[in-house]
């Protein structure tokens, strides 16, 4: 009898990757394409955040099928984030439609609360200046990416905030539930 590695693994993963009914945070990624590989460094960064603690799906626009109307399933998926993180640079600042339609939809979610909007600095690009200046970015420091040497320092240290801003929204996202739950249950007492 053979075993079959992969299907072993994924049996004995931690429990909340495998719970259908755990929640996860929507995580919108927008970047601009020249950044592509530094995308692909934050996407490898956030995997076992997405498959081992099953505390995020992401979203980015590599995912739009062909013949799929890709404006239409930016804005849908945009709109139904959780989080929505920011790869900024000159060329994420430079670009007309993620002027236009992402970064101004990110900040108006934030601003309603409806999404998370975390600014990810790759690189010295005037950002200080942009309508989203006053939100956290990460690296904390400041130091952007690109400045930071190794860059797998930097990566790391954004991706431990990530982790603990994911945690965070389960726990106040179960809190409420849970809440809302027992106030529900304490009404039909009544």
């Amino acid at each position: 009898m053979s075993v079959n590695p992969s299907i072993e693994l994924n049996r004995l993963s931690e429990p909340a990757a495998r719970d259908d009914e755990q929640w996860r945070a929507r995580v919108f990624i927008s970047y601009s394409s020249k950044d592509a590989k530094l995308k692909d460094q934050l996407m490898i960064r956030l995997k076992p955040m997405r498959e081992s603690a099953g505390l995020i799906e992401c979203w980015h626009d590599r995912l739009i099928t062909p013949g799929e109307e890709w404006d239409g399933e930016i804005k849908k998926q945009l709109e139904q984030a959780d989080v929505i993180l920011l790869l900024v640079s000159a060329q994420f600042l430079a670009s007309d439609y993620i002027r236009g339609v992402e970064i101004q939809r990110a900040v108006e979610l934030s601003n309603a609360g409806k999404a998370q909007v975390i600014p990810i600095i790759l690189e010295q690009c005037g950002w200080e200046k942009e309508v989203f200046c006053k939100l956290n970015g990460l690296p904390r420091k400041g130091k952007p990416i690109r400045d930071t040497k190794p860059q797998r320092n930097a990566w790391y240290e954004v991706e431990k905030e990530l982790r603990e801003v994911f945690e965070d929204l389960r726990r106040k996202r179960n809190h409420g539930f849970i809440r809302g739950r027992v106030e529900f249950l304490y009404d039909l007492k009544s």
